[in-house]
Parts: structure tokens; sequence; C-alpha cells
């Protein structure tokens, strides 16, 4: 084992493993993770599961929508099975009615009603009306 880094990561869970990953694709190759005992065994093991893109939050929605993509990367690179298993997402429903013009348009796709259109879904899954 190498006794000195220029970055050195504790711990092998989700974040640290992460750090390393994206240290490394930036080019960073003095770097070492310490574990004291199977990567991914702590915390990061007892939250396994429920990934989404819907939040109420956009930048959330973006960071879990690249981390959806990055688990298929990873899987790509390294040609391993890394067990991610998409089940078609949720849907959320709005309980509000607005009318287009009166709609903050940020979004990609408008949410209609009846033929009104009461929110918009922007591209990181945010659903929201004004």
């Amino acid at each position: 084992m190498q006794k000195q880094a220029r970055v050195v990561i504790i711990g092998g869970g989700v974040v640290g493993a992460s750090i390393l990953y994206h240290l490394s694709k930036l080019g960073c190759s003095d770097a070492i993770m310490l574990e004291r005992s199977e990567l991914t065994s702590g915390s990061t093991w007892h939250a396994a599961g429920g990934i989404h893109t819907i939040n109420g939050d956009p930048n959330v929605a973006k960071l879990q929508q690249y981390t959806i993509e990055l688990y298929k990367e990873i899987e790509y690179l390294s040609g391993q099975d890394v067990g991610l298993h998409m089940t078609g997402g949720s849907m959320r429903l709005c309980s509000f009615v607005i009318k287009a013009k009166d709609a903050d348009v940020i979004g990609d796709e408008p949410i209609a009603h009846n033929g009104t259109v009461v929110g918009w879904v922007t591209s990181g899954g945010y659903a929201h009306g004004a």
C-alpha cells in the first residue's frame, strides 16, 4: 500500500467513491481511498435504492439525473453490472389550475388537464405551476 499521496480520501461509500472517480476522470493520478471494511458497506449500503429525478428542488433533481447517467457510464466503462434497475419511475399529479398565459414557463413539457395547461415539467423532471 502507498504510504503517501497528494489526495487521500477517507471512506469508500458513495461519496468517497464518487470523489475518487471524478478526480481520476479529471486526470488526478496520485489519489488513494482508505476504507476500514468493504466498499459501500457502511451507511451507503443501508441507504441503497430509491433513485428518482422528481424533486421539489430543481438542482437536486439535476443531481439525481446525473447520478442515474453516471451509473450507466460506470457500467459501460467497467463492463461490470452495477445492479441499477430502473422501474419506470413515478407519477406526480398536480392539484392546481393555471392559465397558460400566467405560467412561468421555464420547463419543457406542459402538463394539461381538460385542455388547460396546469403546469410544466422541466428537463430534470421537476413539475411546477405558476
